[in-house]
């Protein structure tokens, strides 16, 4: 509950400034996040996948929407499709000038992966890439990614050099909007 809370607060201020590139799904946070976003005002760009079955469907030209998964559509969200998941990722990333990434699953998790390795192979260096990690759910990974920085697969200070980490629960609100919006712009 307090995940949601955050995520819906955050987007609310956020969308004063800022439209909304997303996966488009309603699963986890991100229906909070794109109904805040559209509730102050902002566009809401949605990028969908296909649902892809094989026993089904031999062309994916010819497959329905995965509509269980997929935010309604409104005037606000647009419904894009582009290939899998690689595809709608890079277009994603692509489309965006910067990358906020709020406690999530697998999905989220490819998202920013694709993104720290774009920026770290310089395909884009000026998007910034801004993790929330509320209450310490991404302290793990953080750990992770400087373990893997002092290794032979990585360099040093990848978590710092390339990511900014913000724990909102140390800020007042207006505090922690004024963060990210100034992470977000650099």
């Amino acid at each position: 509950k307090l995940l949601k809370q955050l995520a819906r607060t955050l987007s609310e201020d956020l969308g004063k400034d800022f439209d909304l590139i997303w996966g488009f799904g309603q699963v986890g946070l991100m229906g909070d996040v794109a109904d805040g976003f559209k509730d102050s005002g902002a566009k809401c760009y949605g990028y969908g996948l296909w649902e892809f079955n094989e026993s089904e469907c031999n062309d994916i030209n010819n497959c329905d929407p995965m509509a269980t998964m997929m935010y309604s559509e409104s005037e606000d969200c647009i419904y894009h499709t582009n290939g899998g998941i690689a595809d709608r990722t890079y277009d994603m990333i692509k489309d965006c000038d910067a990358i906020l990434v709020l406690p999530c699953g697998m999905g989220g998790l490819l998202e920013l992966s694709m993104a720290y390795v774009l920026k770290q192979s310089k395909l884009m260096m000026s998007k910034p890439i801004v993790i929330i990690n509320a209450y310490g759910y991404f302290d793990l990974l953080k750990d992770w990614i400087d373990q893997c920085s002092y290794s032979p697969f990585g360099t040093m200070s990848h978590s710092t050099k390339y990511m900014s980490w913000i724990r909102p629960e140390l800020y007042t609100r207006e505090r922690l909007a004024k963060i990210v919006k100034e992470e977000l712009s650099c």
